[in-house]
């Protein structure tokens, strides 16, 4: 994805694990080795034109420390892109009311409990989802720390069946009911 855009602006990358951070140097890009959760970004205050957040929230110790750092690095009238998956998606509903776990939630590190057979036949581990948003949620928390919404998105992700992944794809269109939020945000003031 950042090598797309690379062509088209500069870009600086920021990772929690070293082998990602290695990978994009390899690939020519800048890219450094942070903890947002708990660590200052290395850019100085009011750098970024764009920040985006791809799937990357919803790991964090404390989103609240990395969303601040974020705002303090994103110029204002800046803009945040930021994903994640959404705890009140159409498909997590209906897992709840058939009395599964929700997707994107884990009850242990060491392997995926609670959810239908397909995923336990797969055997699926953690990914280390820690925090979940709904639509709602993320918008209040985002505006807190000084981001406007611009704009609101839902989208599908891989659910290894065909109808599935169509009947996701639909849902999609309705963010909050997507099983994947995205929203723009334009930074509207020196909150952080």
């Amino acid at each position: 994805f950042i090598i797309k855009l690379e062509k088209k602006c500069r870009i600086f990358g920021v990772d929690v694990s070293s082998r990602a951070v290695e990978m994009a140097k390899e690939a020519g890009l800048s890219a450094y080795k942070s903890d947002v959760s708990q660590e200052k970004l290395p850019f100085e205050n009011e750098y970024f034109d764009l920040v985006y957040m791809g799937d990357v929230i919803e790991h964090l110790i404390n989103p609240d420390f990395a969303i601040n750092e974020v705002a303090r690095v994103t110029k204002l009238n800046g803009f945040l892109i930021i994903s994640t998956p959404n705890l009140a998606s159409w498909l997590n509903r209906m897992l709840l009311v058939l009395g599964f776990q929700p997707l994107s939630s884990e009850v242990s590190t060491i392997r995926d409990f609670g959810r239908p057979g397909t995923h336990r036949e797969r055997n699926y581990l953690p990914v280390g989802h820690l925090r979940l948003f709904t639509l709602l949620a993320l918008k209040e928390f985002l505006a807190y720390y000084g981001f406007r919404i611009v704009e609101v998105r839902g989208s599908g992700c891989e659910l290894h069946s065909k109808m599935l992944d169509i009947i996701d794809n639909i849902f999609g269109q309705i963010p909050a009911l997507a099983s994947i939020i995205i929203i723009v945000a334009r930074k509207d003031s020196n909150r952080s």
